[in-house]
């Protein structure tokens, strides 16, 4: 149980991450 609540986390942070690439591309 606790895992999938970490996986959401991590695709969250990927989430961000990748908008952010963007805004500094």
């Amino acid at each position: 149980m606790g895992n999938y609540s970490l996986i959401q986390n991590d695709t969250d942070y990927i989430i961000i991450a990748t908008i952010y690439s963007i805004f500094l591309t």
